[in-house]
């Protein structure tokens, strides 16, 4: 029940930093944007050259694909949707680290359909280590090797091919699916409402799990003395760890 309690503290603190903002206090003329402004969309896809070790990408409402592939350096494609000002991405190389992010400039106005959005889908070379977050959207990835760290507010994480040995996966409202083709050493899963569900290769696993309300499925072999970990732990949703 302690690490349920933690989940739920967690989780409520993350919930709850979410509240919507009232606008007040507005004096004097102010120009209204109407219903019925046109979504505008634009893709922008560029190349990244040099040596990275890290990427780190975060948005708002959008969704980020990440995927490794043989190549050398690393591909971003970037689709924006807007109403009201463009967002205004950021891609900065700090000691080997690729940091993705964006702004969403304010005006004057005050927009009644107001869109800020903009989707991530990079491809990577081998071994990188990756953190990814996004706050309502839905998080995949491929195939991945490097360290992982992957995270949604309010939608899915969903990973495939995994041969990476050290992941921490979590959603509030999202639920969380990792698919291992190589075995982990460390898995760590958390979500509030949605499931946690890992699928591993044959072999023996420490499983920790913990729900309040939801079914545990363990698949695997359980062995307390097993070097390689998978905890899983959910408020109300369904846990199910098997093997692949």
């Amino acid at each position: 029940m302690t690490v349920i309690a933690a989940v739920l503290l967690a989780f409520g603190l993350v919930l709850t930093g979410c509240n919507a903002v009232e606008v007040g206090g507005v004096s004097g003329p102010v120009e209204v944007g109407g219903a019925d402004v046109p979504e505008q969309h634009e893709t922008v896809s560029y190349d990244v050259s040099g040596e990275l070790t890290a990427l780190r990408v975060a948005t708002g409402a959008g969704t980020i694909d990440v995927t490794e592939s043989a190549r050398s350096g690393t591909r971003v494609t970037e689709t924006l949707r807007w109403k009201g000002p463009k967002p205004v991405t950021r891609h900065a190389v700090d000691g080997g680290t690729l940091t993705l992010d964006h702004t969403c400039p304010s005006d004057d106005k005050v927009w009644h359909n107001r869109m800020c959005v903009v989707d991530y889908r990079v491809e990577i070379p081998h071994g990188l280590e990756v953190k990814a977050d996004a706050g309502a959207g839905t998080v995949t990835l491929h195939a991945l090797s490097g360290t992982v760290e992957a995270r949604s507010g309010a939608g899915d994480v969903e990973a495939d091919d995994l041969s990476a040995e050290r992941i921490t996966a979590s959603s509030g409202t999202g639920g969380v699916r990792l698919i291992f083709s190589g075995p982990p050493e460390s898995v760590e899963v958390r979500t509030a409402t949605g499931d946690g569900v890992v699928r591993l290769p044959q072999g023996s696993y420490h499983v920790v799990t913990g729900t309040v309300t939801g079914r545990e499925r363990i698949g695997v072999v359980d062995d307390p003395a097993s070097p390689r970990s998978v905890r899983v732990t959910s408020a109300t949703g369904d846990i199910d760890i098997s093997q692949r």
